[in-house]
């Protein structure tokens, strides 16, 4: 890796930071969340885990950025354009899920249209704004069952929300990581 451009190196950095932030997260949800009356301690566990969470995930998005800002520096990409693409899929996707599916609104909606946003932004960044067709149906597939999960969770009994819930971090996980190995493999073949 050391051979690999720094843009590369951020993205990869950053998207490590993500799938711990995606791990943090599952724990304190498994700790927060769970359906059973929780000891005292767990709060405490909880609290650091999210405090973890929130620090991996800023690592993870600063890194990405900072890839993205080393390859657009070319011109090939303007962060402003899939910025704005993500606001106006997040009003969309708000004004759906509240009015049409009658699903009270939670940060996970803001978390599930920015991890789409940044994944599309790094894929469009390293590969010039065209369109890989793997990394856009990996990217595709994670945030339509990541919708899904987020739409069923109000709707079920507490044991499967709590299990709903937990997917599409599952799915983010495995999604990073095959992307980080579709983005290695790409500058170790060319």
């Amino acid at each position: 890796m050391s051979n690999f451009p720094v843009s590369i190196k951020f993205i990869v950095v950053g998207h490590c930071a993500m799938i711990l932030c995606c791990i943090f997260y599952l724990a304190w949800w498994n700790i927060a969340f769970r359906p059973v009356a929780a000891d005292g301690v767990s709060s405490g566990k909880a609290g650091l885990l999210l405090v973890l969470t929130i620090l991996c995930g800023a690592v993870g998005v600063i890194g990405n950025i900072y890839g993205i800002q080393a390859i657009t520096t070319a011109g090939n990409i303007s962060p402003k354009i899939i910025g704005g693409f993500g606001v106006v899929s997040y009003v969309i996707l708000l004004i759906i899920t509240k009015w049409l599916f009658s699903r009270p609104v939670t940060s996970e909606l803001l978390l599930i249209v920015a991890w789409t946003t940044l994944e599309v932004a790094v894929i469009l960044s390293i590969y010039n704004l065209n369109f890989p067709l793997l990394p856009i149906v990996i990217i595709g597939v994670a945030t339509i069952l990541a919708m899904i999960a987020y739409l069923l969770y109000y709707s079920v009994d507490e044991w499967t929300a709590f299990y709903l819930g937990m997917i599409p971090l599952v799915i983010y996980i495995i999604s990073m990581v095959f992307l980080m190995h579709i983005i290695i493999d790409n500058f170790i073949t060319n």
